[in-house]
C-alpha cells in the first residue's frame, strides 16, 4: 500500500528500509556535487580585487571565463556573493544569462524546498530545524561536521536529512488520522529501530 511504500524509501531511523530511490536522491546528489566542484574552479586571493595579495587556495580551473561566471572568492563571503554569479542573470549592459548548471541548481534547490514545504528564506523550522534547506538557493552551503577529527561538508547527506525529517512528518500525520485500529497504525507503532536491525 501506500503506507508501506513510503517507509521502504525512509532510512532505519524513522522506522523505513532504507531503500531510497534514484529519481529522488538525484536533486540532492546534483547539488552536493555542484557545492564540491564549482568553488574549487578558482584560486582564492587573500582580496579578490588584487590578484598581487596573494592565493590562499589554489584552484583547479582558473580562467577568465571561469571567473565572469562563477566570480573571484565568491564563496568566501555566501550572503554577499555565494552562488548569485552562477545563477542569477548579471546586471547592465551586455549581461549574459547564467550558465544552465547553474540554472539546473537553482531549480533542484527550489524544487527540494517545494518537496520540504520550506519556503525559501523562511528560517529554520522551530520544530525540526532543517540543515541547509531553509537557506536561499544562492547561499546554499552544506553544515560543518566533524568526522574522524577533520572538518567535513556534505551536501548531499545535509539535503537528504531534511528532505527525509519532512517525509517522515507527512507520514506520520497520515497515519495518524486513520483509525485507531488500522493496520498501518499499528505497523508503524510497533516497529523500532531494533525490529528493522536485519536490514544493516
Amino acid at each position: 500500500d501506500q503506507f508501506a511504500t513510503a517507509r521502504l524509501a525512509l532510512p532505519r531511523r524513522y522506522r523505513g528500509a532504507g531503500l531510497r530511490r534514484m529519481v529522488d536522491i538525484a536533486p540532492a546528489a546534483f547539488c552536493g556535487a555542484m557545492v564540491q566542484a564549482v568553488p574549487a574552479f578558482l584560486d582564492v586571493w587573500a582580496d579578490a580585487t588584487n590578484p598581487a595579495s596573494g592565493v590562499t587556495q589554489r584552484g583547479m580551473l582558473e580562467l577568465p571565463q571561469v571567473e565572469r561566471t562563477v566570480g573571484r572568492n565568491s564563496f568566501v563571503d555566501m550572503q554577499q556573493h555565494g552562488w548569485r554569479a552562477y545563477q542569477l542573470p548579471s546586471s547592465g549592459a551586455g549581461s549574459l544569462p547564467p550558465p544552465l548548471q547553474g540554472q539546473a541548481f537553482r531549480r533542484c534547490w527550489l524544487l527540494l524546498q517545494q518537496e520540504a514545504g520550506i519556503a525559501t528564506g523562511a528560517g529554520p523550522n522551530g520544530d525540526r530545524p532543517t540543515s541547509v534547506l531553509h537557506l536561499p538557493p544562492e547561499e546554499a552551503w552544506p553544515t560543518a561536521r566533524r568526522s574522524a577529527g577533520r572538518l567535513c561538508l556534505n551536501m548531499q547527506k545535509d539535503l537528504t536529512d531534511d528532505l527525509e525529517a519532512h517525509q517522515y512528518d507527512v507520514l506520520k500525520m497520515q497515519i495518524s488520522a486513520l483509525p485507531r485500529g488500522d493496520r498501518a497504525v499499528h505497523l508503524l507503532r510497533s516497529l523500532d529501530r531494533n525490529s528493522s536491525a536485519w536490514i544493516a
